[in-house]
C-alpha cells in the first residue's frame, strides 16, 4: 500500500468505513473489478488522470493545461462566492477532487457537499493515483460510491428539503457524463423527481395546511381503533389475485369484466373509482383515500359505509365519518403518533406513495407479497380526450384535454398518447416499483392510456379468466384482523394526545423569550458586537428554541396550520448576504417574524385543542360505556 493510497484510506476510516471495507475487498480480490481503469499520464510535467472503459479511448479527468481553468469556469457558472449560507451541492463524480476542494475553500462550515461516485473500481484507481485525503476527511462531505454505504435515493430525500431548492447546485465532474451516460441520467432523474415532489408537496401544504390540522385532530378518534395493517399482511393469502381499480378513462369500456368477482380476488379501489364501481353494483373489498380535501361527491352512495378503508390520519375527516367498516391506517409520518408508537415498540407500516391513492394501494399489495396484481383504469394519460371515467366525479366535468399542458408518450397499444407531467411522475413511480418488487407479477389490464414498462399488457377479461379461479372469504380475513392497540394502549394513547395543549402552552412561553433574545441580538449586531460571549449565549438560546419548535412532536399540528404563512420564511432563510453583520441582522429579523407567527398560531389553535381534548375524553368514555 503506497502512501497516497494509505492517506486516502485513513481519511475514509472514520466516516466512510463501509466504502473503505469495500475498497479493501477489491484490493484483495474478494470483489470483482468492472471494466473501468484510471491511469495518470504526463502533460508537460503535470500528471493528469484519465479513465478508460474496456478498449475504448481515454477520457480526461482534468485539464491538459491546468485544473485552475476548469475551476474558474465552474466558479463563474455557479457564482460560488455568492451561493450563500447553508448551501448544498451535489456532485456526480469526485475526479481528482479539485472542484470539491475549491468549493470547501470558498465556503464556510455550513456548506454540505454530497458526492456520488458511480464506480468502485474507478474510485479505487483514483485514490491510488491521487491524494484527495483532505477532501475525504472534510466533515462537510457525504460520499456515496456505487451504492455504498446505503441507497443514495433514500439519503437524497433526507438531504434536500424545501429550503434548499433555491440554493441547490448539481454538477457532473469532467467527462463523467460520457463515461456513465445511463448512470448520470438516472441520477439526474432522481434529483429532478425529488425536486418536483418537494415543490408539489409544499404547494399542497401551503394550500391545505389548515385542513390537515383539522383532519389530524378529528381523525384521532378513528386512528385509536385502527386495525393492524401488519395483521392484514399476515392473513391475506399470497396466491389470491389482487385487482387494483383506478378511475382512468379506459375503466368505462371494461368495467363489466369486474362483475361477479367477489371472493375470487382482493379488489382494492382508488377513492375516485368507488362511485363508478358502485354504479355497476360492484363492491370492492377495500378502498384507499388520503386526500385532506377530497370531494365528498365520491362517497354519496350509502354502501360506502360498509367498505373497509386504507387511509391516513390527515385524510378528510368527512370521508372517515361515512365509513363504518374496518379502517386500516398506514404511517403518514404524523409526528406525535409516531412518537407514541416508537415508545411502545409498535410497528405501523409506511407506504411509499408516489402521490396518488393508486400508488398507496400498489405499495401496500406489493408489501403484502401478492403474486399477481392486476391494474385496471390506470391510464395515466388522456385516453379518448378524457381525464377520467365518465361516471367519476372528475369525468363529469367534461374537461377538454386539448387545452391542458402535456406531451406525447408511448401508448398501451403502441403509438403515442397525450399525458400530463403529473401523470409522467406517477407512471415513472409505477415502473420503478414494478422493477423493484420482482416477486409480484404486475398485469396492466387497463386496455388504454400510457404504456407502463415492466407490467404485462393483458385484456381484463383474459386476466380474470386466467387468475380469478379460486374462492376466498376476503370479508372474513379483513374482519378477523386485530386492532393495532389493545385496550390499555388505547387508554395510554388518549392520555398522551391530551397533553398537547399544555405542552404547546409551555413552548409558547419559550418562543416569547426567544423573541426577546432576538431583539437583543439585533441590538448587538447594530453595534457590531458580533463575536462576544453575550452574542454566542443569545444565539445558542434562540437555536435551542428553534430546534424545539422544529422537533417537538405536537408542534407538527401547529406547523401544518401555519404553513401558508411560513412558506416565505423557508424560501428566504438561506439567501446569500453581503457580509456577516448583514446576515445576522436579516436572520434575526426573520427569526422574530417567524416566531411571532408561531406564537400567534399556537394562541389561535389552543382553543381548538382544548375543545378537542374534551371531545377525546367524551369519546373515550363513550367507547368504554358502549
Amino acid at each position: 500500500m503506497d502512501n497516497c493510497f494509505g492517506r486516502n484510506m485513513e481519511a475514509l476510516r472514520e466516516r466512510h468505513a463501509e466504502i473503505r471495507d469495500a475498497l479493501m475487498e477489491l484490493r484483495d480480490g474478494i470483489r470483482n473489478r468492472d471494466d473501468l481503469t484510471v491511469e495518470a499520464f504526463d502533460a508537460g510535467g503535470r500528471a493528469v488522470l484519465a479513465a478508460r472503459r474496456g478498449d475504448a479511448g481515454l477520457y480526461q479527468l482534468g485539464s491538459m493545461y491546468s485544473d485552475d481553468m476548469i475551476i474558474r469556469m465552474w466558479e463563474k457558472l455557479v457564482s460560488l462566492e455568492n451561493i450563500g449560507y447553508m448551501a448544498k451541492m451535489i456532485f456526480f463524480g469526485i475526479g481528482n477532487g479539485s472542484i470539491v476542494r475549491r468549493a470547501f475553500a470558498l465556503q464556510d462550515d455550513t456548506l454540505s457537499v454530497m458526492v456520488y461516485e458511480p464506480s468502485l473500481t474507478m474510485f479505487y484507481d483514483i485514490i491510488n493515483l491521487c491524494d484527495i485525503s483532505d477532501v475525504l476527511s472534510d466533515p462537510r462531505l457525504v460520499l456515496f460510491v456505487e451504492g455504498l454505504p446505503s441507497d443514495v435515493k433514500d439519503y437524497l430525500y433526507k438531504y434536500i428539503d424545501v429550503r434548499d431548492l433555491k440554493r441547490l447546485h448539481y454538477q457532473p465532474y469532467t467527462n463523467y457524463k460520457e463515461l456513465f451516460k445511463q448512470e448520470q441520467k438516472d441520477f439526474v432523474d432522481t434529483v429532478q423527481i425529488l425536486y418536483n415532489s418537494i415543490t408539489a408537496t409544499q404547494s399542497v401544504l401551503a394550500r391545505y395546511g389548515k385542513a390537515y390540522f383539522d383532519n389530524s385532530l378529528r381523525n384521532i378518534k378513528y386512528f385509536v381503533h385502527t386495525r393492524a395493517l401488519t395483521d392484514l399482511y399476515l392473513r391475506m393469502p399470497k396466491d389470491i389475485p389482487c385487482i387494483l381499480v383506478a378511475s382512468g378513462p379506459s375503466l368505462d369500456k371494461n368495467i363489466h369484466n369486474l362483475k361477479g368477482l367477489k371472493g375470487k380476488a382482493f379488489m382494492i379501489a382508488a377513492d375516485s373509482a368507488v362511485r363508478v364501481l358502485l354504479k355497476h353494483d360492484i363492491i370492492p373489498d377495500m378502498f384507499v383515500s388520503m386526500d385532506g380535501n377530497k370531494n365528498q361527491n365520491h362517497f354519496q352512495d350509502p354502501r360506502v359505509a360498509d367498505i373497509p378503508i386504507l387511509t391516513e390520519v390527515s385524510c378528510n375527516y368527512r370521508t372517515l365519518d361515512k365509513v363504518k367498516a374496518p379502517m386500516f391506517f398506514y404511517n403518514d409520518l404524523n409526528v406525535p403518533i409516531n412518537e407514541f408508537l416508537k415508545n411502545h415498540g409498535i410497528i405501523l407500516p409506511y407506504l411509499s406513495s408516489g402521490g396518488s391513492v393508486a400508488h398507496a394501494a400498489y405499495a401496500m399489495v406489493t408489501s403484502m407479497q401478492f403474486q399477481n396484481v392486476i391494474l385496471v383504469g390506470q391510464d395515466l394519460a388522456y385516453t379518448d380526450n378524457k381525464t377520467h371515467s365518465t361516471e367519476s366525479v372528475r369525468g363529469e366535468w367534461n374537461i377538454n384535454t386539448e387545452e391542458l399542458d402535456g406531451y406525447m408518450t408511448e401508448g398501451y397499444y403502441g403509438g403515442k398518447v397525450k399525458t400530463s407531467y403529473e401523470f409522467q411522475l406517477y407512471r415513472e413511480w409505477f415502473e420503478e416499483n414494478i422493477a423493484a418488487f420482482t416477486d409480484t407479477h404486475t398485469i396492466n389490464a387497463t386496455e388504454g392510456g400510457a404504456l407502463i414498462k415492466g407490467a404485462e399488457n393483458m385484456p381484463l377479461a383474459e386476466a380474470v379468466e386466467r387468475y380469478c379461479t379460486k374462492e376466498y372469504d376476503v370479508n372474513r380475513i379483513i374482519a378477523g384482523c386485530a386492532d393495532l392497540l389493545d385496550d390499555q394502549l388505547k387508554d395510554e394513547f388518549f392520555n398522551y394526545m391530551q397533553k398537547a395543549p399544555d405542552e404547546l402552552r409551555e413552548i409558547a412561553g419559550k418562543v416569547r423569550d426567544a423573541i426577546r433574545d432576538y431583539d437583543k441580538i439585533l441590538q448587538l449586531a447594530y453595534d457590531s458586537k458580533l463575536s462576544g460571549s453575550e452574542m454566542k449565549r443569545l444565539l445558542r438560546r434562540v437555536g435551542e428554541v428553534t430546534t424545539l419548535v422544529e422537533e417537538a412532536p405536537f408542534m407538527y399540528y401547529i406547523q401544518n396550520f401555519m404553513q401558508e404563512k411560513t412558506q416565505k420564511f423557508l424560501e428566504q432563510v438561506y439567501e446569500a448576504k453581503k457580509d456577516v453583520r448583514t446576515e445576522v441582522i436579516d436572520t434575526a429579523k426573520l427569526g422574530i417574524e417567524n416566531f411571532r407567527v408561531v406564537l400567534e398560531t399556537i394562541q389561535e389553535c389552543l382553543p381548538k385543542l382544548d375543545s378537542w381534548r374534551s371531545a377525546l375524553e367524551e369519546y373515550r368514555s363513550w367507547k368504554v360505556e358502549g
